[in-house]
């Protein structure tokens, strides 16, 4: 959503997606998670829409065989010195899965921002290569990994290797995104009901069930099949979820990778 966002809605170029949408099945508000249309990603709640709503980042994985159940239970215990260089963190610094991390844990008052300054001391590994940090975690180079990409971290578990998720006591949201699963609709179009026959399919429980088994993402509508997801990849009931993808977050990316460079720059390698 950044470039529609950034780009597209400033130039004028978008029209309003409430009115393209007229099948009853994607109208209903029970149809979408939430009980509600999901188009709430820009300000103005009328030109994105995002039809994906899953986890893009596991926030953390550990090695099973190097840390024992209990043995991890607070954020705060990975300042203890025997996690000193043995915890990976997805890059915070540039746009993606540990920026959106790192924000969210700040835009949701999670943890403070001395954390991260102490955290920082521990000199974890910083990286930008998705699949990397979940090797070396699942290996035992590192002990925990912190943002890291979801498809490599499936690929290891069903290669046997003994990874989970870790489970805090602090109450900090999952990050849920749509990656590339937002939906706009461009205004002096020359076949505009094409635009909305496409919509309509595309937002249709046939068409999310069709997107979702090719993307393996899951759909923000509650109706689409999930067998071909793997369960840790599933939303459940009940826990807190924070959205990374609205206009007012994004908008705080650069100052929120301002702090990040700050805090873990002179990690990177």
């Amino acid at each position: 959503s950044t470039t529609i966002i950034t780009s597209l809605k400033p130039a004028g170029t978008l029209d309003p997606m409430l009115p393209a949408l007229i099948l009853p099945e994607v109208t209903d508000p029970n149809a979408w998670w939430e009980k509600r249309i999901p188009i709430t990603v820009d300000r103005d709640k009328k030109y994105i829409l995002q039809y994906s709503a899953t986890l893009n980042l596991r926030e953390i994985l550990v090695n099973g065989a190097l840390v024992k159940e209990g043995e991890l239970t607070s954020y705060y215990d990975l300042l203890q010195p025997k996690y000193k260089a043995k915890v990976a963190i997805m890059d915070p610094i540039t746009a993606g899965r540990g920026l959106k991390w790192f924000g969210s844990l700040l835009a949701s008052n999670s943890l403070p921002v001395d954390y991260m300054r102490q955290l920082a001391k521990q000199e974890p590994l910083l990286t930008r290569d998705d699949r990397l940090p979940v090797e070396w975690v699942a290996r035992g180079r590192y002990m925990v990994g912190i943002a890291l990409a979801v498809d490599p971290i499936k690929e290891f578990m069903e290669a046997g290797f003994n990874l989970r998720e870790g489970s805090f006591k602090e109450d900090v949201p999952r990050v849920t995104a749509p990656g590339g699963g937002n939906m706009s609709l461009m205004n002096k179009a020359p076949h505009p009901n094409a635009a909305k026959i496409f919509i309509n399919w595309m937002l249709s429980k046939e068409g999310q069930t069709v997107w979702s088994k090719a993307s393996s993402y899951q759909s923000a509508r509650v109706d689409v099949p999930t067998d071909h997801i793997a369960p840790y990849n599933l939303r459940v009931a009940g826990l807190n979820y924070f959205d990374t993808e609205n206009e007012d977050f994004l908008e705080k990316q650069v100052e929120q990778s301002k702090l990040a460079r700050e805090i873990f720059g002179s990690l990177m390698r």
